[in-house]
This record gives C-alpha cells, sequence and structure tokens, in this order.
C-alpha cells in the first residue's frame, strides 16, 4: 500500500497541462459452457500511462483468470489478494556526455537475461528475416499485459557521442537481493562496418524444493544465489551476418555448466541462406532453474525471392535436429526432428502466405503436422486478414482453426475479429468460437484503448 499511496503521489504533483497520459483496459471472458456456468472466468488489466518531460510512469492492476463465482463470493481482502500490481518510473536525461536512464518499479529484462534463462534456439519459420541479437539486459517498465515481477531498480548510461570509446553500462538490483549487470559496445573496423561486443550476467537466487516421493525425478538443491554470465557478438558486413554467444553458470552441484550458440545469414541478392547451432553441456540448469534438456540443436534455412513484375514469391525451407534427453533421474537421449516449409507471395496491396510444419520425436515415435494459410488485403478504409490452420498430433488430435480480422482506418475502432477452433479426439469434440475488439481513441495529450476478448467452450 505505501508503495501505491507514493506512485499516486508523483503522478499527482505533476503539472497535467505538459503531460501526456493514456489508458489502457484489457478484458478476456471465457465462458466453458459444457463445464457449467459457476467455471465462466475473466481475466483483465486496467492501468494508465504518464509521460511528462523525461519522465515515464505507468500503473497497472488486474487478475488472472478468476471464475466470476470466485470474485463475486470474495471478501475486499480476498479480492485484493487476487490483483497483480504493476508500476514503475523511468526518467531519461541527457548532456552531450551521456545519455543515462533511471528505472524504478516492478520492471521487465530481457536480451541477456532472457538467454541466461533459455538459451536455445527457438525453432523459426521459414522465411525468418536476417537478425541479430540484442545486447545487454535491457531494463523496461511492465507493459499493459505483462506479469508480475520483483520490485527492482535499474541504470543504464550510453555514451552521448557514437564516436565514444566508452561502453554502454547497464545495472540493477532487485527486492530479491537478485543483481544484474552489463556492459556492451558498438564499434566498426576498416574490414568490419558494423559490430557489437556484450557481457552480460548476474546473481541469481533458485532452489529445487524436495518432494515427499521415495524416488525423486530430479536431484534436489537448496535455494542460494549463483552465478550466470554470457558474452556475445554481433557482427554485420553487406552479405554475411554473424551472431553468437556463449553462457557459464555455477552448478548446484559443484562446478560449471556452459552452453554456446552461433547464428549466421548469407545474403546474395534475393538468395538467402540462414544457418544456426546449440550446444550445452548434459542437465544444464539455467538461471531460471529450469533443467534445460536439449544438448545440441541445428538448423539450415535457404531462401530465396522470385519476381513477376512487381510481385514476389518468397519461398523457404528448414531442416532442424536436435539431441535432447528426457526428464527423469537418470535420463536417456533421444532424437526430434523438424522440417518446416513456407510460401509467400505480395502483389500490391495483397498477401498471400502459408506454411507446414512436420516434427518427428523419437522419444515416444510420435508425428505432427501442421499447416496454415493466411491472406490479407489492403483497402482505401480499411485492411483485412483471414488465416485458417490444420493440426493433426500421432495421439489422434486434430484440430481445425480460423480467424478472420478487420482494421478500420481512421476510427475509434481499431480492430475486430472472430475466431473459431474445432478439436476433435477418438470421437469426442471441442468449439471454441471466439471474438475480439480493439478501440482507440483521444488526442495528443490523451490517449485511451479497450481491448476486449471473448472465448466459449463446448
Amino acid at each position: 500500500m505505501k508503495n501505491k499511496i507514493t506512485f499516486i503521489t508523483i503522478i499527482l504533483s505533476l503539472n497535467i497541462c505538459h503531460a501526456q497520459i493514456e489508458f489502457y483496459s484489457g478484458n478476456n471472458f471465457k465462458f466453458p459452457l459444457k463445464d457449467g456456468k459457476e467455471n465462466f472466468s475473466l481475466k483483465y488489466d486496467s492501468g494508465a500511462r504518464l509521460k511528462f518531460r523525461g519522465l515515464t510512469a505507468i500503473w497497472i492492476a488486474g487478475i488472472g483468470t478468476e471464475t466470476f463465482h470466485d470474485i463475486a463470493s470474495s471478501s475486499f481482502c480476498e479480492f485484493e489478494a487476487m490483483q497483480k500490481y504493476r508500476y514503475g518510473i523511468k526518467y531519461s536525461a541527457a548532456t552531450k556526455f551521456a545519455v543515462t536512464d533511471f528505472l524504478a518499479g516492478t520492471l521487465r529484462f530481457s536480451q541477456g537475461i532472457s538467454r541466461l534463462k533459455q538459451p536455445n534456439f527457438y525453432v523459426p519459420g521459414a522465411l525468418k528475416k536476417p537478425s541479430l541479437l540484442t545486447p545487454g539486459i535491457s531494463p523496461s517498465l511492465p507493459s499493459w499485459t505483462s506479469g508480475k515481477t520483483p520490485l527492482a531498480a535499474a541504470i543504464s548510461i550510453s555514451p552521448g557521442n557514437k564516436n565514444s570509446f566508452l561502453p554502454t553500462i547497464q545495472l540493477s538490483v532487485l527486492e530479491t537481493k537478485e543483481f544484474y549487470a552489463s556492459a556492451f559496445k558498438r564499434f566498426s573496423a576498416p574490414f568490419i562496418p558494423n559490430a557489437t561486443i556484450s557481457f552480460s550476467g548476474g546473481l541469481f537466487e533458485y532452489g529445487r524444493e524436495n518432494s515427499s516421493a521415495w524416488f525423486q525425478k530430479q536431484r534436489f538443491f537448496s535455494t542460494e544465489k549463483r552465478g550466470a554470465a554470457e558474452t556475445e557478438l554481433n557482427i554485420a558486413f553487406a552479405h554475411f551476418r554473424i551472431s553468437g554467444a556463449a553462457g557459464m553458470h555455477e552448478s548446484p552441484f559443484g562446478g560449471n555448466f556452459f552452453w554456446a550458440r552461433l547464428q549466421n545469414f548469407i545474403l546474395l541478392g534475393d538468395f538467402l541462406l540462414h544457418s544456426f547451432y546449440y550446444t550445452a553441456d548434459e542437465s544444464l540448469i539455467t538461471a531460471d532453474k529450469t533443467e534445460n534438456r536439449i544438448k545440441t540443436q541445428a538448423g539450415i534455412n535457404p531462401q530465396y525471392t522470385f519476381w513477376f513484375g512487381k510481385t514476389s514469391a518468397s519461398t523457404g525451407i528448414l531442416l532442424y535436429s536436435a539431441e535432447r534427453q528426457t526428464i527423469e533421474k537418470f535420463p536417456s537421449v533421444f532424437n526430434e526432428y523438424c522440417a518446416k516449409t513456407a510460401l509467400s507471395i505480395s502483389s500490391g496491396k495483397c498477401k498471400l502466405s502459408s506454411n507446414a510444419t512436420f516434427i518427428y520425436s523419437t522419444e515416444k515415435n510420435e508425428k505432427e503436422y501442421s499447416a496454415q494459410i493466411k491472406a490479407s488485403r489492403n483497402f482505401k478504409s480499411s485492411s483485412t486478414s483471414a488465416t485458417f490452420s490444420y493440426k493433426k498430433e500421432d495421439s489422434g488430435k486434430n484440430t481445425f482453426s480460423f480467424t478472420s480480422t478487420v482494421y478500420p482506418k481512421k476510427t475509434m475502432l481499431r480492430q475486430a475479429g472472430i475466431g473459431f477452433s474445432f478439436s476433435e479426439k477418438e470421437g469426442e469434440f471441442k468449439c471454441s468460437p471466439s471474438a475480439t475488439t480493439v478501440f482507440k481513441g483521444g488526442n495528443r495529450k490523451i490517449k485511451w484503448n479497450i481491448k476486449t476478448a471473448f472465448l466459449l467452450n463446448f
């Protein structure tokens, strides 16, 4: 409560005539008709963001998915306990020597911190665009829909002159007494037009509780602060881009765990070749106490764009394999294979894209197929899109889904969509229609947006 009063006092003390304020409300209603009215549920987030010169302040309240019955029958204290408060303040100051950002609140961290928590690759689509890793720990204010995080304070200091030899420094301390830090520098050399080198790390507090089971599935270790760090390098040439990172984690059982990842892009006109590789020690335990069971990943992804006048057709195929471990205390090794294809045709105001995916795991000899088709069209007063997808699993489950969305222009209604999901397994059927709307409005001083989603299950 003390934090709330302090936050509100700061906002009220500002001269609103020189500020910009934005209000947000997002609501998700779920109606599982087969399970009875008592399971109707609601999830919402509401808040305000104020900008005043170099200061940004945000306050968000909301609840996770809770049934209407639990909300209606709860006391004030119980309803208060359901709330997920997120808030923060950011102040930016710039001089000719440095650009400094001060942040405090329930902050979010990404990039280097995200890789220390999950270093392996997320398998991309077959038409992935060239990209490089973003350096640093990227402290930021909470978003409208972000989860609740511990209180933290952070500072980011960047050189005011791009030609300065000094690096960007980012530091943060959390209420859990965890500590994050990073230093990175963007530079160029005679034969390297664009490059970045970065170092990130911190102390992370985590442990694994000992269960009451006679035979433990995973090894127990006490809750302590443990170190983890990564180094990253990006190099960009006119026709070649390389992005790599390597990390080290203090092991709860003595010694250290290591991992490394590398991603390359070769660009030759309309041809692009994307490849990536990841390797890690067995039973790697990452900064979020997750036991990462991926030993290796490898993928290759050639792409080519054909031109027919002003119409382009981009095609791509991705072949991927991974060596993984099962989750038992004494794990066994199995392989996972994946193939993806994609086609995207763009002609003026129209765009049509399709993709297909095949996944095979040797753990239980399971196969999975999926496909998707998406079409979009721009009109003078609006744009529209429609997506159809299909997924078939070895368990016998088949899932069909369809969504259609309209994006009106120059109106308060910015988005309206309907969706439909249908699944069948061994003669049992499930149907889930949905609808979403987004309204936005306001002026330069006051803005607002309202998002509402309805989902039925029967």
